[in-house]
């Protein structure tokens, strides 16, 4: 690449602009004529509690109940991190407003984590060094170790994405991800196929050229696609379905022996896009049914609220129970709820008043 603007063509044009990209994204875009999108989608609020859930349910049967479970839940959040950059924050790009996509990205994140990672900290069960809390607090990989607060992992990649995305608001068009996102997807493949290693921060290079990067590009792909109403209603049902009957597949297939990382991709990444991308269409042409009803459901709304909190804080309580009291398979019920109430706790009187005081306050702005 001659630079981050620019991707390579394999054929004899050589290096193609931004502005080459740029004009077929705007030809798609005038034919397009979308519908009234909602400034929020309840849908991908009530998504991010399943994919939390997920997530909590298999590390409490996997490291404390001895039965391992290959659960679809990090796929879930990767993609729905890549849907809502495409419906929530795609519009902010013609405003250029780069630095503060960027902080209210790095406040989303830390608010919550900073209590939390001060309480990992003071509970002293983990051989601290300064290098690993660096690391830890600035999501950057450590060799050979998870960080400090072990999900975290996850939000390396989190923020990848959105530096990357942040390219867009640079040159305020949206086409500008196509040879971003290109060049990015291409990366993760070749990287894999070729086994490329390097001599420095090879964690860090495998994490940001690593397969499951693909489901953040196939979000913001079908986000595109609902944001412009290209999904009808009875699509969308269709999608949604597809993609159920793909997850339980992948469940089986996943579950049943060794796997790759690719088969993972392609089975749970493939699946959750298309049921994010269903409801997310269902519920903007207004589709009136019993699944839409019930992911839409106000109380499951609010407790997406909450997803981010239990993602940070479920192993927490599983360390705290267990040393209370040895786990066992009838308490599951007991710890999920106990799980969901301190995550609903900590959104609605920590996460949620904070969030708004240095969104409106500090960078004023709703």
């Amino acid at each position: 690449m001659k630079n981050q603007y620019s991707t390579v063509d394999t054929s004899n044009q050589g290096i193609i602009s931004v502005r080459s990209w740029a004009s077929v994204a705007d030809r798609i875009s005038s034919s397009v004529q979308p519908l009234v999108t909602p400034k929020r989608f309840d849908s991908l609020q009530s998504m991010r509690l399943l994919a939390s859930l997920a997530v909590f349910q298999s590390h409490l049967w996997t490291n404390y109940l001895g039965r391992s479970f290959v659960h679809p839940g990090t796929d879930f959040f990767i993609v729905l991190v890549g849907m809502v950059a495409a419906l929530n924050d795609a519009g902010k790009i013609t405003q250029g407003d780069w630095k503060n996509y960027l902080l209210r990205r790095y406040l989303r994140l830390y608010v919550t984590f900073i209590p939390i990672f001060l309480l990992y900290v003071l509970g002293g069960r983990d051989e601290l060094t300064p290098d690993f809390l660096i690391r830890s607090f600035f999501f950057i990989p450590s060799p050979g170790r998870m960080p400090l607060v072990g999900p975290t992992w996850m939000l390396a990649m989190f923020l990848a994405f959105y530096w990357l995305f942040s390219l867009a608001f640079l040159s305020h068009k949206e086409a500008t991800l196509i040879p971003v996102f290109t060049a990015w997807g291409v990366s993760c493949l070749l990287v894999t196929a070729l086994d490329v290693h390097v001599s420095v921060f090879d964690k860090g290079f495998q994490l940001f050229f690593s397969l499951p990067n693909l489901q953040f590009i196939a979000g913001y792909i079908g986000g595109w696609l609902v944001r412009n109403g290209f999904i009808s209603g009875p699509v969308s049902r269709r999608l949604l379905w597809v993609g159920i009957l793909l997850m339980l597949a992948g469940v089986v297939v996943l579950n049943s022996g060794e796997h790759g990382v690719s088969l993972r991709v392609m089975l749970y990444g493939a699946s959750m896009t298309l049921i994010a991308v269903g409801l997310a269409s269902m519920e903007r042409v207004g589709v009136d049914s019993a699944s839409i009803r019930t992911i839409t459901h106000p109380w499951l709304v609010w407790l997406g609220g909450a997803s981010y909190v239990l993602y940070l804080t479920h192993n927490m309580i599983l360390r705290i129970w267990d040393s209370l009291l040895p786990i066992m398979v009838w308490q599951a019920p007991l710890i999920t709820l106990a799980a969901l109430s301190f995550a609903a706790i900590g959104y609605q009187f920590w996460e949620k008043p904070v969030l708004v005081f240095f969104r409106t306050k500090v960078l004023g702005r709703e």
